[in-house]
């Protein structure tokens, strides 16, 4: 079994006390692949849209987007894997333009 999912996350780290706290909030997750076809998990390729109108990845201070490919597999006789990829995603038209 293979399983890939894109997932958006929201984190704020703010003081509590003494203490810094992050909170996380799933705000996306949709499936990219997932399928029992050992061919398939092995040599096949996958692509998937960001949903439009979501938040592009943001790094602040006490605040972040995150998003990730989250990958886990199960084959036959050998350990579970679990990755996760952290992707950038740009607002529209970011990439575009004179010079880009």
């Amino acid at each position: 079994v293979l399983h890939v999912t894109l997932e958006g996350t929201e984190e704020a780290t703010y003081s509590r006390g003494t203490d810094r706290v992050t909170d996380r909030a799933l705000f996306h997750r949709s499936d990219v692949v997932h399928t029992v076809d050992p061919f398939q998990a092995v040599s096949g390729s996958a692509g998937f849209t960001v949903p439009a109108g979501t938040v592009p990845t943001l790094e602040a201070p006490s605040n972040r987007v995150v998003w990730l490919l989250r990958l886990t597999a199960r084959p036959r006789g050998k350990e579970d894997v679990k990755e996760e990829y952290e992707i950038t995603v740009v607002p529209p038209g970011a990439g575009e333009g004179p010079g880009r």
